[in-house]
């Protein structure tokens, strides 16, 4: 019992300290069919957002809670049949962020946006690539573009070219800092993961 207690008491406050050293959140949710949910308020209340279908989503608030940018990965304004193109984002203004239509995505969890450090304007939308235009992708997004709100200014890069299971996520550093995003081989049979390092030197 004493050992659980001590473990528990690790693990909050490691929480604590992550929650108030860090520049950004996900104090705001953006999900399907315009819902989003603020838990900067007690209770959370929700909030409407630009999202038009239930496909997957991400977001990012600022260390105040304040929506930055989300995206989401099937739009159904730019989706092309038989391809998996139709991901997007859309600005903190609920607006189509500059060049960031038909990104590579598709399905669900298959969109994560990670800062490229605590101190840059630069983010990491990272997709996947499931049952069409296999493969694991990053986009860059700099936010001191058109004005404060956003653009997309590297576009679809790819990274692997196996389909990506459709379960993308990302884990903060032990470090504080930086991020490990996680990814699996939806053509192996060997349970094959694929971790990648970001940080301010950019994707290792």
């Amino acid at each position: 019992m004493k050992k659980v207690l001590i473990v528990l008491f690790c693990a909050l406050n490691l929480i604590f300290n992550c929650k108030i050293n860090a520049q950004y959140t996900g104090n705001k949710w953006v999900l399907g069919d315009s819902a989003g949910i603020n838990f900067m308020t007690n209770p959370p209340s929700p909030f409407q957002t630009g999202i038009e279908t239930n496909s997957g989503s991400a977001s990012i608030c600022d260390g105040f809670g304040n929506l930055l940018f989300y995206g989401y990965a099937y739009d159904d304004s730019t989706v092309n049949t038989g391809s998996n193109n139709s991901g997007i984002l859309k600005t903190r203004l609920h607006q189509t962020m500059q060049n960031s239509t038909h990104l590579f995505s598709e399905w669900y969890h298959v969109m994560t946006i990670i800062p490229k450090s605590i101190t840059d304007s630069l983010f990491y939308v990272f997709t996947a690539g499931v049952s069409h235009s296999y493969g694991l992708y990053f986009s860059l997004v700099d936010l001191k573009q058109n004005n404060g709100l956003g653009a997309i200014i590297q576009k679809n890069i790819q990274l692997q070219t196996f389909p990506v299971f459709d379960g993308l996520t990302a884990v903060k550093h032990g470090n504080g800092k930086d991020w490990w995003l996680i990814c699996q081989n939806g053509s192996s049979t060997n349970n094959e993961f694929y971790i990648y390092k970001i940080d301010s030197s950019g994707i290792n």
